[in-house]
């Protein structure tokens, strides 16, 4: 019986072991999408790009080794002047110099580092990005919440007179989603009427959506 005992403890040891092992190795990544729209003040405001690179750089350096950065631009998904960027964190790629290098890209936006866009096409971004839910990635979009596409007005999205059409499928069950700056505008702020609709609309989308969702109107 004692013997038995220990093959069981054993046993248990080992099954926890190898899951621990598996779930240091299943690595995450950080995605990073800036909608560089000419609505979004990240395109205009250096104050703004200052504050949001502070706190995208401090997710970063929360990251362990293994994990990985991946940064997008989006406006219009279908031209090709928009930025990536994509690195694994090691020894070399260390957490510190990678939040640098996308501090350094992100301040430069609102002086002229990128081209603005004339559309924004958020639901394209989520919709065709490559995200890994099952792994528990996060995604932290940086705009103003606007979509400006062909899925919708924005004028009337922002009246309330218009929503957001909600996916099939949980397609980001899994995936954390922070939305910065939702509501921000090259002004300051829309008005609280405004922005309520937006947070209405978001909210239903990314619950049909399957997202942990998080907005933060005030970075």
């Amino acid at each position: 019986m004692k013997l038995f005992n220990n093959k069981l403890k054993l046993a248990v040891i080992c099954s926890t072991i190898a899951l621990s092992t598996i779930a240091q190795v299943q690595a995450k990544t950080l995605h990073i999408a800036i909608d560089v729209s000419a609505s979004n003040p990240m395109i205009s405001s250096v104050p703004f790009a200052k504050i949001i690179s502070k706190r995208v750089s401090k997710q970063i350096l929360a990251l362990p080794l293994g994990d990985y950065v991946s940064l997008r631009t989006f406006g219009h998904l279908k031209l090709d002047n928009l930025q990536q960027f994509d690195v694994k964190l090691t020894r070399k790629a260390k957490p510190e110099k990678v939040a640098k290098a996308v501090s350094k890209f992100m301040n430069s936006i609102p002086k002229g580092g990128v081209e603005p866009q004339q559309s924004t096409e958020i639901i394209a971004q989520l919709e065709w990005g490559e995200y890994d839910c099952s792994a528990g990635d996060t995604i932290l979009l940086i705009t103003d919440g606007i979509e400006a596409s062909s899925l919708v007005n924005p004028n009337k999205l922002l009246e309330g007179k218009a929503k957001l059409p909600l996916p099939d499928v949980e397609y980001l069950k899994g995936c954390n989603v922070q939305m910065i700056g939702i509501g921000k505008s090259t002004n300051g702020s829309w008005p609280s009427v405004n922005v309520k609709n937006l947070l209405r609309e978001w909210k239903s989308y990314m619950k049909a959506s399957g997202a942990n969702f998080k907005a933060i109107p005030n970075p």
